[in-house]
């Protein structure tokens, strides 16, 4: 998955712009695999399909919602693993790139809050980084090149899908 795939199928099911998560979360319920089948779009309309686990499927179905109803966004994706938030893609010439955010970057913590602290939740990490258009949001990074800890201050920006 990258930055600007279109969500556009949960289980086969299209969605719709009023696709709710409570919906998602009866899929998992009803689901004895503890993951899901997404459909996707990539930037060059190529449709493909994926398996999510309940906590990566929670985050498309925010994300999806979020960029419908314009929220600011930092434009990048990423993989969280208990104390950390693993960088796996930066948005070119989006907010986080344009702070000197890469691919590989590792965050540590997110307005002074440690990651550890949101417990492997998507949502609330995505909660903490998105905002009102036009908001910084400070993250200390851990940078790959470097090996030390920087604070980047980043202004959240409306990030459409392609």
């Amino acid at each position: 998955m990258d930055v600007g795939d279109k969500l556009i199928k949960v289980e086969n099911e299209k969605i719709n712009d009023n696709y709710k998560l409570n919906k998602l979360q009866s899929l998992f319920k009803k689901n004895t695999k503890n993951t899901i089948l997404v459909s996707l779009k990539n930037s060059k309309g190529n449709i493909y399909n994926t398996t999510l686990n309940k906590a990566a499927a929670e985050e498309m179905i925010i994300y999806y919602n979020e960029t419908k109803i314009n929220s600011g966004r930092i434009g990048i994706s990423y993989q969280l693993k208990s104390d950390t938030i693993f960088v796996t893609s930066v948005e070119k010439n989006g907010p986080s790139f344009k702070a000197g955010l890469k691919t590989g970057d590792k965050i540590v913590s997110i307005d002074k809050v440690k990651v550890n602290t949101f417990q492997n939740d998507y949502a609330k990490v995505s909660a903490k980084l998105r905002g009102e258009k036009g908001t910084k949001v400070s993250v200390d990074v851990l940078s790959k090149e470097s090996n030390k800890i920087t604070t980047i201050q980043i202004t959240r920006e409306i990030i459409k899908l392609k």
